[in-house]
């Protein structure tokens, strides 16, 4: 299993900018999904219940630490901003200051904490990944009740509003985000073995190819070799020809000693 690789890192292309635009896409994209999270809300006070743990859970669990947190570091600043996409279509800086403040700024720690333990493998296992879940969650409401305290005070008042009503739906959400990390998983899985598959091709194919390397650097010897006879018959032949020329120097040589003898010779006579 690859380590410190969360399901988002799988399909993430080599190239810089490719890579960059493929972080910046799913960051905005995954901003988007937590603000349609939060308009599935039941009004309570002083904190509605929302879809919103369950968007922040998933992508901290499937972006990873770094893409997790900057996903709802995103949302925030849309709804801070003024994009209606706070719980019950709400925005502005005094969301912020309200008792759901603390909430808000626990979704970015506890997207982190997801995503880090996502990075360690803790999605590979089913109880791993139900704890990861719940320390999220625990982050989550250690932000929320601890600004609670802040605004009203420290009293059994906080753990009634703040925490108690959550517990269930934390619970169903902790199951369907553990499902769609689960199904991530199958995928990522067998991308997992299809790499595995095509790097043992790939190394077949270098061995392949150094077998290759070795046959043409024999041939590229044995073509020396018959290069360096080729040169070395030159010589010869080259050597047979300077001998030849000079016998048949010497020939005409002794040829024109015995014309000359002979014409000595019919003068005589």
């Amino acid at each position: 299993m690859l380590a410190n690789v969360t399901v988002a890192d799988v399909f993430r292309p080599c190239g810089k900018k490719l890579a960059w635009l493929y972080d910046a896409t799913l960051i905005i994209g995954g901003s988007f999904l937590i603000g349609l999270c939060a308009q599935l809300a039941i009004p309570l006070w002083p904190v509605p219940i929302t879809a919103q743990t369950f968007a922040v859970l998933l992508t901290g669990a499937l972006l990873g630490s770094r893409r997790g947190s900057l996903c709802v570091l995103a949302y925030v600043l849309e709804g801070l901003a003024g994009l209606p996409v706070f719980a019950l279509g709400r925005s502005g800086f005094a969301v912020l200051l309200s008792p759901t403040g603390g909430y808000l700024v626990g979704f970015v720690a506890a997207a982190y904490v997801t995503g880090l333990l996502a990075e360690k493998g803790w999605d590979r296992r089913v109880g791993t990944t139900i704890l990861a879940m719940v320390f999220g969650n625990a982050v989550i409401h250690a932000f929320g009740l601890a600004w609670l305290c802040c605004l009203m005070g420290v009293n059994r008042t906080v753990l009634t509003v703040g925490l108690y009503p959550f517990i269930v739906g934390d619970i169903l959400k902790i199951v369907l985000v553990y499902e769609r990390i689960d199904k991530a998983d199958e995928n990522f899985t067998r991308t997992e073995q299809q790499a595995q598959t095509l790097q043992s091709q790939l190394d077949e194919t270098r061995v392949e190819l150094d077998q290759l390397k070795g046959q043409l650097i024999r041939s590229q010897a044995e073509v020396r070799n018959v290069h360096n006879q080729l040169n070395s018959t030159r010589q010869n032949l080259g050597t047979i020809r300077q001998y030849n020329a000079e016998a048949a120097q010497r020939l005409n040589e002794q040829i024109e000693r015995l014309t000359k003898l002979t014409s000595e010779v019919s003068e005589g006579r």
